[in-house]
């Protein structure tokens, strides 16, 4: 009984009246009348589907991390398609220069009409009297020097050879020493068997050229155009990237020059321009 009337206090001070109704058998309270919310209409509705959306959306952990990956991907996936000059995720390199990260050394042979080797004398003397041949600056500025001058004197242009080579930082004084001195052992070996000048004679100048920056692959044939374009090659856009340059005339003496007997000789992968192809570049 301590139960039955604890519980009739209790609805007696919930109820407006004070007064329940009573019925046979235990007390009861009349619910009160209430809206039923259109969500729970749905659910409980017969026709409702598993894939509607019943209450007010939610979103979780889940459903964010998935909206983030999603953004990503789409945006990784316009990036990519896009054509390849709006691409910002690099930088495309120059045309033609092939990337490596070590030293390039190239060599460069050109056999001149003896008769031309007085004037490019003279516009390279002029140049390099001002010039430090022991720095880069002074190196760069008698590079240039000499493409000016055998785009002058480009008619005199008889035969010529190229050849290249690339290694790692490391390398590249010994491969640039081994170069050179195999060039100056056939200019004095050529300059032992040289002639007095003629008509029918030839000078020979030998660049040797290190670059820290890549250069443009070594041309498939030898033409006059051909050459012109490698010693430009030789010139790089800045002299911070040369990493060492000579030149060299053979035979050392101006008076004297090479027939073409000794030219097959000393510099065998010479060829006549706008003949063969050239020496093909070595890896």
């Amino acid at each position: 009984m301590l139960a039955l009337h604890s519980a009739a206090a209790l609805a007696q001070n919930a109820l407006p009246n004070g007064r329940p109704p009573r019925e046979d058998g235990p007390i009861v309270r009349t619910p009160p009348t209430r809206a039923t919310p259109s969500a729970e209409r749905a659910l409980l509705a017969a026709h409702a589907q598993r894939t509607e959306t019943v209450g007010p959306p939610r979103w979780g952990l889940g459903a964010v991390a998935f909206a983030l990956v999603s953004g990503i991907g789409l945006a990784l996936t316009w990036q990519l398609t896009q054509p390849r000059g709006r691409r910002t995720m690099r930088a495309a390199p120059r045309a033609g220069l092939s990337l490596h990260p070590g030293i390039e050394v190239r060599a460069l042979v050109i056999a001149v009409d003896w008769s031309r080797r007085a004037a490019i004398d003279a516009t390279l003397g002029a140049v390099l009297a001002r010039a430090d041949l022991q720095t880069c600056a002074g190196q760069h500025t008698m590079l240039a020097t000499v493409r000016d001058a055998f785009a002058t004197e480009h008619v005199g242009i008889r035969a010529a050879a190229m050849q290249a080579w690339t290694t790692d930082p490391a390398a590249g004084p010994a491969l640039f020493e081994q170069v050179l001195g195999t060039t100056n052992y056939r200019a004095q070996a050529a300059s032992q068997s040289a002639t007095p000048g003629g008509h029918d004679r030839v000078a020979v100048l030998s660049l040797v050229v290190a670059t820290r920056c890549p250069l443009p692959p070594v041309p498939a044939r030898v033409d006059v155009t051909a050459v012109l374009r490698a010693l430009e090659a030789l010139v790089p856009p800045k002299p911070e990237m040369l990493a060492g340059a000579s030149a060299l005339w053979t035979p050392f003496a101006p008076a004297y020059g090479l027939d073409a007997a000794a030219l097959r000789v000393q510099f065998p992968e010479a060829v006549a321009v706008g003949g063969a192809p050239s020496s093909r570049p070595v890896a």
